[in-house]
């Protein structure tokens, strides 16, 4: 038998506007009664792997922390391995704190890391600003220009990156889909090769644009950030109505 594994978004394929979408609990119960591994991947960064865990778990589905990666699960990995200490960070207080090393700069930090801009002010923004005018390299944890919330749409963080990259002395790094880092973050975990996963996702600019990038089998799904059409702009390999349509589909990945 092939062995193959799930890479599952979250926000608009799982759960979107605070509800389970249609067949998301009998998906992930399908894919766990057939031994299938899977990763729940988001470009969220504003809740720690253990709140994912429980915003899921409130509306119905039973998925434990350690099955979730974002960005900054990504970043750390870059931290540890480059032993960054020189940053200036941007984003929740909790997220920074889960950094694999803390900040420690004089004057002008060597990066500018991108989280959220949700609790920013002017003074944050020219501070930013300064900082990438001056050499710091930025990076950032999504391109996504908005999300969606029950309130309705908000913007996101790629929405300040294209703002303020104009004015870095060169490209921001990004941790966030469509970039190959979670991805292949994912697949190491699982222990499989990109031959061997699937992605399942609602947003064809970094979900199934993500998945192409790295030869992965994509799955675009017609809930969340879906648009009429929006399979013509990157065609992912399969298109569903609701993850409903995947409960069953092991077999057909053996072919």
């Amino acid at each position: 038998m092939k062995k193959y594994g799930i890479i599952i978004d979250l926000d608009g394929t799982l759960i979107h506007k605070g509800k389970a979408t249609d067949g998301a609990s009998d998906f992930i119960e399908y894919l766990r009664s057939q031994k299938i591994p899977f990763r729940v991947i988001t470009n969220s960064v504003g809740r720690t792997q253990k709140e994912l865990s429980e915003k899921v778990k409130n509306v119905g589905i039973e998925i434990s922390e350690e099955m979730f990666l974002n960005p900054i699960t990504a970043l750390n990995h870059f931290i540890e391995k480059n032993k960054v200490h020189s940053y200036y960070f941007v984003g929740p207080k909790i997220i920074e704190e889960s950094l694999a090393i803390a900040s420690t700069f004089e004057g002008i930090p060597d990066y500018v890391i991108f989280s959220g801009f949700e609790n920013s002010d002017y003074i944050l923004l020219n501070r930013v600003f300064r900082y990438l005018k001056q050499g710091a390299k930025l990076i950032t944890m999504s391109n996504s220009e908005y999300y969606i919330t029950e309130n309705g749409p908000m913007l996101d963080t790629g929405a300040f990156t294209r703002m303020f990259e104009q004015h870095a002395k060169s490209k921001s790094i990004l941790f966030g889909k469509p970039s190959k880092k979670l991805f292949l973050l994912a697949l190491e975990e699982m222990n499989l090769e990109s031959s061997q996963a699937i992605v399942v996702g609602d947003d064809v600019l970094t979900d199934v644009k993500g998945a192409k990038a790295l030869g992965l089998y994509s799955v675009l799904v017609k809930t969340g950030k879906y648009q009429q059409d929006d399979e013509t702009k990157e065609y992912p390999d399969m298109l569903v109505n609701t993850l409903r349509d995947l409960v069953g589909i092991g077999p057909m990945l053996n072919e």
